[in-house]
C-alpha cells in the first residue's frame, strides 16, 4: 500500500529520534538511556512510535561532536547514521514515516537520489529527508567543494543538488553541467512514489536557508521559543520566498520541535525538570555553545538571545532548552500542544521525550494522544491514511 499524502490542516506529530544516548548535557543520566549500539533497542522504539500513532519518526545527524569533553562524557556520541537506521527501521514498520537527516554538501546528488528512491519505493512512501546544508560540526571532514563555500555558497550547492536529485525522482534523462556538479543520464529504477516526491524537511533560518526551504521544503523548523509575534513575522515572510518561487504558501508547512516530561501531577513534573537542570554538566554546555555557533544560525540566535555567561541559563540550555520545553500533566501539555497549533502557525511537531526511557513514548500515546483527538488538532494516522 501506497501512503498517500495530504494537504489537511490537521497535526503531524514526529518522534525526535535517539539516535544518540544524550541530546541533553547531562552525562550522569546516561546510564538510564537506551543503548543505541543494540538493533534491539531500534527496532522497539520504532515499534513504539507506531503502535501509539506518531506520524514519523525524525532523525538529526552530526559527523563529529561539540568537542574532547562532550566525546569523553558520551554527549552526541554516539551517533547511529540515520541513513543506516532508516532502512532497518522501514522494514519493521508497516505504516509510520522515517525522516533522517541528509548533510546534502557530503554526498553526490545522484547517491542521494539513488538512496532516498529505494527506500521510498521498498516502504511504500514512507521515506523522508531532512536536507542540511550546513557541516556535521567538523569542518575538516566536508569533503570539496562544499569545504571550501561559506554559508551562503553552500545553500547554492544545495539548491542545485536538489533540482538534480528531484529531476532524476521523476524519471529524467539530464545532462546537467553546473557550477558545482556535472550529472548526465537516468536513473535506474525502482524511483519514489509519494507524489510528486519524497517529503523534504529543512531547517535553514538564515536568509539563504529560508529561500532554501522556500524552493524545496515541504515542512521548514520554525523555533518555537521566538513566540506568537515572531511566528507571524516568519510566516509572512515565508510566504513571500515560496510564491517567490512559483509555488502556493499551503505547499510548505511549519514545523517545530519540543521536549517534554509527562507526569501524573506538576509536581512530579518539575521534579524532572530539577533532577535535569541539576544534572547539566556546565562545561559542555559552554564547549556546546562555542562549536554550534560557529555553524548553524539557528541555534546562534537562540545562543545570542542568551546569557551564556549566567549559570542558570547555562543549565536551561544544557536540559535541552534551545528548544520549547513543556513539563506537566497530560492535560497541561496537550493544552500547549494544541496552542502551538493554534497560535504558531505549526503544522509539525516533534516530540523529544528528555527521559529516554521507552516507556514516555508509550505513556504520551495513552495519556495525551487521545486529549490532542479530542481537540480536533490530530487524528491517527491509521484513521487519515497517511502518515504525512
Amino acid at each position: 500500500m501506497v501512503m498517500a499524502r495530504s494537504n489537511d490542516d490537521l497535526l503531524r506529530l514526529g518522534y525526535f529520534y535517539p539516535v544518540s544516548p544524550l541530546l541533553t548535557m547531562t552525562p550522569s543520566l546516561r546510564d538510564r538511556s537506551p543503548d543505541v549500539n543494540d538493533l534491539k533497542t531500534h527496532v522497539t522504539l520504532a515499534r513504539h512510535a507506531e503502535k501509539i500513532g506518531l506520524d514519523y519518526i525524525f532523525m538529526f545527524d552530526r559527523w563529529e561532536t561539540n568537542g574532547p569533553r562532550s566525546r569523553a562524557a558520551g554527549v552526541n556520541n554516539p551517533v547511529v547514521f540515520p541513513m543506516t537506521l532508516a532502512a532497518m527501521m522501514l522494514a519493521s514498520t508497516e505504516r509510520i514515516g522515517i525522516a533522517p537527516t541528509i548533510h546534502i554538501n557530503y554526498f553526490a546528488p545522484v547517491v542521494i537520489a539513488r538512496m532516498g528512491a529505494n527506500l521510498d519505493a521498498l516502504s511504500g512512501g514512507r521515506w523522508a529527508m531532512n536536507a542540511v546544508c550546513g557541516s556535521g560540526f567538523d569542518e575538516g571532514l566536508v569533503p570539496e567543494p562544499a569545504r571550501s563555500l561559506g554559508h551562503d555558497e553552500r545553500y547554492d550547492l544545495g539548491h542545485e543538488a536538489m533540482d538534480i536529485i528531484k529531476r532524476l525522482w521523476r524519471g529524467e534523462r539530464i545532462d546537467h553541467k553546473g557550477k558545482y556538479f556535472e550529472v548526465q543520464g537516468q536513473l535506474i529504477d525502482p524511483l519514489p512514489v509519494q507524489d510528486p516526491h519524497p517529503m523534504i524537511i529543512n531547517a535553514g533560518a538564515s536568509p539563504t536557508g529560508l529561500d532554501f526551504a522556500a524552493a524545496h521544503a515541504d515542512y521548514t523548523f520554525y523555533p518555537g521559543l521566538a513566540g506568537v509575534e515572531k511566528g507571524a513575522e516568519f510566516r509572512r515572510t515565508l510566504d513571500s520566498l515560496v510564491e517567490k518561487h512559483g509555488r502556493r504558501p499551503q505547499d510548505v508547512k511549519l514545523q517545530t520541535s519540543v521536549g517534554l516530561v509527562v507526569r501524573d501531577s506538576l509536581d512530579e513534573a518539575e521534579a524532572v525538570r530539577a533532577e535535569l537542570m541539576a544534572a547539566v554538566d556546565l562545561e559542555i554546555v559552554r564547549e556546546w555553545a562555542a562549536s554550534i555557533s560557529s555553524i548553524s544560525q539557528t541555534f546562534k540566535d537562540v545562543i545570542d538571545s542568551n546569557d551564556v555567561e549566567a549559570e542558570a541559563e547555562l543549565r536551561r540550555m544544557g536540559a535541552g532548552a534551545s528548544r520549547m520545553q513543556l513539563f506537566g500533566t497530560a492535560e497541561s501539555v496537550a493544552e500547549q500542544l494544541v496552542a502551538m497549533h493554534r497560535d504558531y502557525y505549526v503544522r509539525g511537531i516533534v516530540l523529544d521525550f528528555l527521559v529516554r526511557n521507552p516507556q514516555e513514548v508509550l505513556d504520551f500515546g495513552a495519556k495525551v494522544l487521545p486529549l490532542l483527538r479530542e481537540a480536533g488538532v490530530w487524528e491517527h494516522p491509521d484513521v487519515r491514511g497517511n502518515s504525512w
